[in-house]
């Protein structure tokens, strides 16, 4: 019996101090990054507490009131103070949960900003090392303008269709290097006015480039990443094919390109840019009728400057879209012919603007899709990219 009797006892001793449980703040340590969403949070949660209080005070009304009318035992009146605490207990349990599913973890925001970058293309984003992956890209691009043609006076009109369908295997070196080889496979059909087409399927230029981060990522910080690439002439060359009859698949020499890309995050967006020079090397050795008294000798072709930026944003952790804009400026090229002569192309620019999106379809692959519209006359009317990479971690 004494037993029993110090255990109801501690029991209430307990139970009168639950009220100060239940009304004791929960601190949580707040992070730069999460303090406005703990405020608001802690003052969505405050103003649920005079609702708990209401119920407690309540039941223990009642509780008071029955014992008064001696209509509850002493078992009875723990029981009640017991199911008193057990809600409380319970809404604080609550809050608690309610606070994990508002918080976004560092990982998960580091994940978000790469599936942006990768997003917005190869040069902005590296994988983590000893990561594989195999990726299929689809690109068609349109071409239209008019040609005039003398003897009779006549204008036509001219349009091309490119499809490229590209293979390329990356693999990280480390966590802050990867090697990246690139295999084109080139489709072309050109027509002029109603007369029949030409059309050529052949190999591209294959390509192998090298991205090095050389600092690390830190939050609130922009990310640089350098990145270089060899453009080798295994394409079907544009000067040693019949210009009546044959189209190309490659530049008709190597070229080697270097550059810089910048990265960071203006909450809710990531913004990205980059810069990056192409030095081309020359085509010599050409013996290329280009009329009936000049033969094409060599050809100096001038390099070129990119220019690129934009900026995305994720609607979830599966959809998010971007928007990038690119200027390239080509320098002025220069054709030798056997007779001495020289001709001096002038320099060009072109512009194009892309509007993109991408899709998380499964955690080892992805789709991402482009839409780029020409804004200049050298540039394609538009052009339809299609990216599917396939990612295997942990080779």
């Amino acid at each position: 019996m004494g037993k029993k009797i110090y255990c109801i006892v501690f029991v209430l001793l307990l139970l009168n101090y639950s009220p100060v449980m239940a009304d004791t703040p929960v601190h949580v340590k707040k992070d730069d990054n999460k303090s406005l969403l703990f405020e608001s949070v802690d003052s969505t949660l405050n103003k649920s507490k005079p609702a708990i209080k209401s119920v407690d005070s309540t039941l223990k009304k009642q509780t008071h009131k029955k014992v008064s009318n001696n209509k509850l035992s002493d078992f009875e009146i723990l029981q009640k103070r017991m199911e008193i605490l057990q809600k409380q207990v319970q809404i604080l349990y609550d809050e608690k949960a309610a606070r994990k599913k508002l918080i976004i973890t560092d990982d998960e925001k580091s994940e978000k900003e790469k599936e942006l970058l990768t997003a917005a293309g190869k040069r902005y984003s590296l994988a983590a090392k000893d990561t594989f992956v195999m990726e299929y890209d689809f690109s068609y691009s349109y071409y239209s303008n008019d040609i005039l043609k003398f003897e009779p006076v006549d204008v036509k009109h001219e349009y091309e269709h490119v499809i490229n369908n590209i293979i390329s295997a990356e693999y990280s070196i480390f966590d802050n290097m990867t090697l990246t080889g690139t295999i084109p496979f080139v489709y072309k059909y050109d027509k002029v006015g109603t007369s029949s087409g030409s059309k050529v399927s052949d190999i591209g230029d294959i390509s192998l480039a090298l991205k090095y981060q050389p600092l690390k990522t830190v939050s609130n910080m922009v990310t640089p990443i350098l990145f270089g690439s060899i453009s080798l002439d295994t394409g079907r060359s544009p000067y040693e094919i019949n210009l009546e009859e044959d189209l190309s698949t490659g530049a008709g020499y190597s070229s080697a390109l270097v550059g810089i890309s910048l990265s960071g995050v203006i909450d809710p967006a990531v913004v990205f840019g980059s810069l990056s020079y192409s030095y081309k090397d020359d085509a010599s050795g050409l013996n290329q009728k280009i009329s009936e008294t000049k033969i094409l000798e060599s050809v100096e072709p001038g390099g070129e400057i990119s220019v690129s930026s934009g900026f995305g944003l994720s609607f979830s952790y599966f959809m998010s879209v971007n928007l990038k804009y690119q200027l390239i400026y080509r320098f002025s090229s220069k054709y030798n012919y056997k007779d001495g002569t020289t001709d001096t192309s002038a320099a060009t620019s072109t512009s194009v603007l892309s509007i993109g999106t991408g899709w998380r379809l499964h955690n080892k692959y992805s789709l991402y899709v482009d839409l780029g519209i020409g804004l200049t006359p050298d540039a394609p009317d538009f052009t339809i990219f299609v990216r599917l990479p396939f990612t295997f971690s942990s080779l």
